[in-house]
């Protein structure tokens, strides 16, 4: 070959690798490098609207100063979007050091939109890319991109990408766990998506799209989308607009996107902006989805997708337990409502439900396809029941009537079901679709008749990932390289999808590297602050396989065979996991029950003392037990306690749940515990009981799995007042206990030194409302009169910040070490709560009970994770409810009239709350549990 061929087509292998520096490899080619610096014409035009980032800035223009790609090729357009910090003199500074590659504009502030079109329009260079000042680029990000622009020499790919890795701040961990991560697990490729229209994109910091297209088809971000979704929007009408809808996927390009430990960006805090449920839904969405259906008679799938991968984050949303859309006001919930009404009105049936790239599962799908839709094709869906139940669920959804059903097994003999419920499926204030849920014997087979209409039973469908990646990639776009084909995948280090896929499922994509990608960038970005991934961890897999081989061996099966795994939560005991082993314990023996704490926990002594038989919470041992365990019993549904080992590295045990609950129910917490499986469901009044299993409640829990026995400290409580009765021993203190607020808590966690991190605590309404009470004049008056001490009981996150002056004198405060918050309610002539399901452990031993809401129009909105439920304070609270300081002290003083005996009205009350009254608590529960065994 000659040697001139030679040399090029190794410098073209080269640059299919990723590796190409024209200078480097061939000399002569730096004049042509110097050239097209002078002529300003390099592939990239990077313009970043540039909004109070200071502390930013520097890590992302030193990240594209070190990029491998030359720098003196960039073209690099910094907007200040009106910035009230230091940002205009940073980068002034920096463009003074750079003058011929930073160009720096400014303005008002109009927005990200606004900013980046200044942008474009001063851009010169025919790729254009908008990167966000907060983030961080992989050394590489530039050069593999580039290298793939020259490969795909017929310019097949209208638009480019690289990779987005979500940076957190707070930690210096990368995940590389965006919803939309899978696209790239099938290696380099250009996407049809007309053909593959699952492969959105939205982000316009990770595209690259062409210059002339832009201007030519006279596209720039539309100013009037804020706080979010500008980027997709620009993006689907520039795809829209090229001949074929074409993405090139570079997954080597690594795009460091920063979770801001404050919550401050766009993404983290767009939902508090009434943008996001106008302007976002009128000219995002809906503009966007007219224009497409008015120039193609409907909007293309792809677009719908993209819509949809939006617009479900909302549904997500509302199902949080605590969120922002939660404080939308009636009118704003209509208006919203009728947006999404013409919106979906451009998008199909089957997309709604086949959408899976958010983590909707298929009821939300299925009930916003019937609410916005009309109708959806009948479906009878069918879960097989766990390894420890014969019972299967079946479910069908409706909206309007209700069909008329029938039940039939393979005979065609009539069959009822052993248990049924309606389910509300409720967003934004309406009920969009009822899902009926029915349980039947699995041996029975049973076939569901709707209105005359037989239907067949369907499994639930699988992972957007096994459904959405190629399954075929023959018919690819190739990129055009000019090699032979050979020599082409040899050089671009290519692999073929179909081995990618059995990597894929065999869980190769939990490591941070792709396959074909050096992990040579890691240690050039420790000065940003971001840690090396940690590899797949060999040896840690090889040893959990050695655990669980261990939980097999007999002798470990003889010590935890059909054991019963009790805790509260990881780091504390004192709540109905404690109480209900200390039951089994005393009174059942032959229970072979364990409980669960961190060996570090200030109650481990305490319970070791007593004799429990204490396992240390994340340790071998735990797993051993955990393996074995026929019932997880906890008085919490948090992950830790719901699963004490690791689910992804154990399997998480297959031992039944028992939700003991941490007290009685009062709001509605549907959001956070429909997606768990409790077996059993502990409640202790009539009306939670009600609320979760009535028909057409909000949970997802029937009379199958909810009991109503009472809580396991109920008996502690009960034996103890009775013992205080018997013995004339009157209460003398006045417990205060607040509900800790999230957004305090939330503000503080963003200050960056312990003293602002104090300063924003005594500014909060939460602390100035409270310390008020505590310190009035008069309350402390009435102690001295009374004789009684306050007690202040807060949240131990609080409790850390309540030092020195920041409290008057008068005040225990607690939790304190060996005290129980039910040896204060023991102590209580009154009991002062704003929110506290304590309030329920009070009255259940006829304490006198006061509420303080200051904020009672906030606090179920948004501003701390409850939401409304059946529970009405003023109708059914245990007494008065005050919403100042001088109305609750008119109120305790009023109590004080009495002699602290209290309101025979609000005794009266409490009375008919309770399903019992009694020390029987742990017994029921413990019988209950024993009915599981039957199913």
């Amino acid at each position: 070959m000659d040697p001139r061929a030679r040399e090029r087509e190794s410098a073209a292998a080269l640059q299919l690798a990723g590796t190409y520096d024209a200078a480097a490899v061939l000399p002569r080619w730096a004049g042509l490098l110097e050239a097209a610096r002078v002529r300003g014409q390099g592939l990239f035009s990077i313009v970043s609207a540039v909004y109070n980032a200071e502390e930013y800035l520097d890590a992302f223009l030193e990240s594209l100063e070190q990029q491998r790609y030359p720098f003196a090729l960039l073209d690099i357009v910094l907007v200040d979007d009106g910035s009230t910090d230091g940002s205009l003199d940073r980068i002034g500074a920096w463009q003074r050091k750079y003058p011929d590659q930073i160009r720096v504009l400014t303005g008002a502030n109009g927005g990200p939109g606004a900013a980046r079109n200044r942008g474009l329009d001063f851009s010169r260079n025919p790729w254009i890319t908008f990167c966000d000042p907060d983030d961080v680029l992989d050394p590489g990000y530039l050069e593999r991109v580039a290298g793939f622009i020259r490969r795909d020499r017929s310019g097949k790919a209208a638009a480019v990408t690289g990779r987005l890795i979500q940076f957190f701040e707070d930690t210096g961990d990368v995940r590389d766990t965006h919803a939309l991560a899978w696209k790239f697990s099938s290696g380099e490729r250009i996407v049809d998506l007309d053909r593959e229209p699952h492969y959105v994109h939205l982000s316009a910091g990770t595209v690259f799209l062409r210059k002339a297209v832009l201007d030519s088809a006279g596209l720039r971000f539309d100013e009037r989308i804020r706080p979010t979704f500008e980027d997709a929007h620009l993006v689907v009408r520039y795809l829209g607009s090229c001949p074929r809808p074409t993405i090139g996927l570079v997954p080597d390009a690594r795009y460091y996107y920063r979770q801001r430990a404050a919550g401050t960006s766009l993404a983290q805090s767009g939902w508090v902006s009434g943008h996001r449920y106008t302007s976002v839904l009128e000219h995002g969405y809906l503009a966007l989805l007219q224009a497409l259906a008015d120039d193609n008679g409907s909007a293309p799938r792809w677009a719908q997708n993209t819509v949809l991968y939006d617009i479900m984050w909302y549904f997500l949303a509302d199902r949080a337990v605590r969120h922002p859309v939660a404080a939308l006001s009636d009118t704003q919930r209509r208006d919203f409502l009728q947006w999404l009404e013409d919106i979906f009105s451009f998008i199909d049936t089957e997309a709604i439900l086949d959408f899976a790239l958010v983590p909707v599962n298929i009821d939300i799908r299925t009930a916003v396809a019937l609410r916005f839709k009309g109708s959806v094709p009948a479906a009878w869906h069918v879960d097989a029941p766990s390894p420890q139940s014969a019972v299967c669920r079946y479910a069908y959804f409706y909206r309007g009537q209700p069909p008329i059903e029938r039940y039939l097994d393979p005979a065609e003999s009539p069959l009822a079901p052993a248990t049924s419920k309606r389910i509300a499926h409720e967003f934004f204030g309406e009920v969009f679709a009822w899902q009926r849920v029915v349980h039947f014997p699995a041996a029975e087979e049973p076939r569901c008749e709707l209105d005359g209409r037989m239907l067949e039973p369907r499994s639930r469908p699988g992972p957007p990932q096994a459904r959405y990646l190629p399954k075929d990639t023959s018919a690819d776009l190739r990129l055009d390289t000019g090699l032979p084909e050979r020599a082409a995948l040899r050089a671009a280090r290519f692999i073929p999808a179909a081995g990618l896929r059995r990597r894929v499922q065999s869980r190769v994509r939990r490591t941070f590297h792709p396959v074909g990608t050096a992990a040579d960038s890691t240690p050039d970005l420790a000065r940003f602050g971001i840690k090396a991934p940690a590899p797949p961890g060999a040896a840690q897999a090889a040893e959990d396989e050695q655990l669980k081989l261990r939980a097999a061996d007999p002798d470990v099966r003889a010590r935890y065979q059909d054991a019963w795994l009790v805790m509260d939560r990881p780091d504390h005991g004192f709540d109905n996991g404690e109480h209900f082993y200390r039951y089994l314990a005393r009174n059942q023996p032959g229970i072979n029950a364990w409980f669960v704490l961190k060996s570090d926990s200030p109650d481990w002594s305490r319970l070791q003392d007593e004799g429990f038989r204490l396992v240390p919470w994340g340790s071998d041992e735990l797993v051993l037990l955990a393996l074995n365990a026929k019932y997880r019993i906890s008085s919490d549904a948090a992950l830790p306690s719901y699963f004490p080992i690791d689910r992804k590295r154990f399997g998480g045990g297959a031992g039944r749940f028992v939700f003991l609950q941490h007290g009685v129910i009062w709001n509605d917490l549907s959001r956070w515990l429909n997606d768990k499986c409790i077996d059993r469901f502990i409640t202790s009044t009539p009306a939670e009981y009600a609320s979760l299993t009535e028909d057409g409640s909000v949970y997802t829990v029937t009379e199958r799995e909810v009991r109503l026995t009472g809580l396991a400290r109920f008996d502690s409580l009960h034996e103890r007042a009775e013992q205080q009765r018997l013995q004339e021993t009157a209460p003398t203190t006045i417990t205060v206990m607040p509900t800790w607020r999230m957004n305090v808590a939330e503000d503080m966690a963003r200050a960056a030194t312990p003293s602002e991190r104090r300063a924003v605590l005594l500014d909060s309404e939460f602390y100035r409302q409270w310390t008020a009470f505590i310190s009035d004049p008069r309350l402390l008056a009435l102690l001295r009169r009374t004789g009684f001490r306050l007690a202040f009981f807060v949240h131990p996150s609080l409790a850390a910040e309540l030092t020195g002056d920041a409290l008057p004198e008068h005040v225990e405060l607690y939790p304190r070490p060996g005290v129980s918050l039910h040896d204060l309610v023991l102590e209580s002539a009154a009991f002062v709560t704003d929110y506290s399901s304590t309030a329920f452990d009070a009255a259940y031993i006829d304490r006198n009970v006061l509420y303080f809401q200051f904020d009672a129009a906030t606090f179920l909105r948004g501003d701390h994770p409850a939401r409304p439920g059946y529970f009405d304070y003023q109708r059914d609270g245990f007494g008065p409810v005050a919403g100042s300081v001088d109305e609750l002290l008119a109120n305790l003083e009023a109590l004080e009239r009495t002699g602290f005996s209290g309101n025979p009205a609000y005794a009266e009350r409490a009375a008919g709350t309770f399903a019992h009254r009694d020390a029987g608590n742990c017994a029921r529960i413990f019988e209950s549990v024993l009915e599981l065994e039957k199913d």
